[in-house]
């Protein structure tokens, strides 16, 4: 085999990308984008590995699909579907040379074991993905946690009448719970106590709003 590429969706919607290319031994980096809709899956499960020959070779919206990406390797090549627990996560294609008249079962199943261990690797790597990606996900949490607790009173004003005290423990690590402290023009002392409905982030949005427009 000459030449290689993996596809797989990207984040963006409606798009597939080209991840990689194997070039005559070398591994490249080599961008690549083609329009995607998510109802082909279902028809890639199905394929199995196809032989694009040429771009006369569409048929139906799959085809066009798969003789877009054999449009950056070139044909003739192989479109073998990357599949993980019967759902399709990309696409390896094969450049094979254009004189090879057929393909025996031997160069069939090699393709097919192929297309398993980088099914397998891809999967892999989007799990590290969506690792990394919660991991951020936590980390903007806890920061909005710590930005949250530096909004409440940091210190209890004083009072000859009453003993005063104030604290909150939220039920998640960004709530919408709320309290403070003012002095009134009359001297008073005035206590503010809010609870926006729900948990979590889009909670503790509406609490800050709150406190601003108080």
């Amino acid at each position: 085999v000459e030449r290689a590429d993996v596809w797989a969706p990207g984040r963006e919607p409606r798009q597939y990308h080209r991840l990689l290319c194997y070039d005559r031994g070398e591994l490249l980096s080599t961008p690549g984008e083609i329009p995607y809709d998510a109802q082909l899956d279902d028809a890639l499960v199905k394929s199995g590995i196809r032989i694009l020959r040429d771009q006369c070779t569409i048929r139906g919206t799959l085809d066009a699909f798969l003789v877009s990406a054999g449009t950056f390797l070139g044909f003739p090549s192989l479109a073998v579907p990357l599949l993980t627990q019967s759902r399709a996560v990309g696409l390896l294609l094969v450049k094979i040379p254009a004189t090879l008249v057929s393909l025996d079962s031997s160069i069939l199943r090699l393709i097919s074991a192929a297309g398993r261990q980088a099914a397998l690797s891809l999967h892999v790597f989007q799990l590290i993905e969506e690792i990394r990606a919660s991991d951020a996900i936590r980390t903007e949490v806890e920061i909005a946690r710590k930005i949250q607790r530096q909004l409440f009173p940091q210190s209890t004003p004083r009072s000859e009448r009453f003993d005063l005290f104030g604290g909150c423990i939220m039920a998640t690590r960004v709530g919408g719970d709320y309290y403070d402290f003012f002095r009134g023009r009359n001297g008073s002392l005035d206590l503010l106590i809010a609870d926006v409905s729900g948990h979590s982030v889009a909670s503790g949005l509406i609490a800050v709003a709150f406190r601003s427009t108080f």
